[in-house]
């Protein structure tokens, strides 16, 4: 038994002396030296920056939230039906949402009468029941 042992320990005892490269890690590349900061240059303080970060992802947080009301108060579609202050616009094949007008609601281009089969873009805002206040709405071409 020990005839096997001894030649597997010599083995791994010459491995060892020898240093193989194989088994060590290389050498890791110093990091570089830090520079200077320009002459007249300050850079702000960690709470300068959190601020401005702050910041900004509040000010992309409310364009995100205001585009997303938008869309909601923003059709445009079809005109399926149109009487006095009632209109109802498609904008797919099977969806309908029905648009109230009221005496400031500004119709472009200015003395159009809408007419069924016109396409429209609709501003205004949501109601609860589904339906749309309209604003203003714009006859595209």
């Amino acid at each position: 038994m020990m005839h096997r042992i001894a030649p597997a320990l010599a083995l791994a005892a010459a491995l060892l002396a020898a240093g193989n490269p194989a088994l060590a890690q290389p050498t890791p590349e110093p990091s570089p030296a830090p520079t200077a900061t320009p002459a007249g240059v300050t850079l702000p303080s960690a709470d300068v920056l959190k601020e401005i970060i702050n910041q900004a992802v509040q000010g992309f947080t409310l364009n995100l939230q205001q585009a997303i009301l938008n869309h909601q108060n923003d059709i445009t579609g079809t005109v399926t039906y149109f009487r006095r202050f009632d209109l109802q616009v498609t904008t797919s094949g099977s969806t309908y949402r029905q648009v109230h007008l009221h005496q400031g609601t500004v119709i472009n281009p200015t003395g159009t009468t809408l007419q069924n089969g016109m396409k429209v873009r609709v501003r205004g805002q949501s109601q609860a029941d589904g339906s749309l206040n309209a604003d203003e709405i714009d006859v595209l071409r």
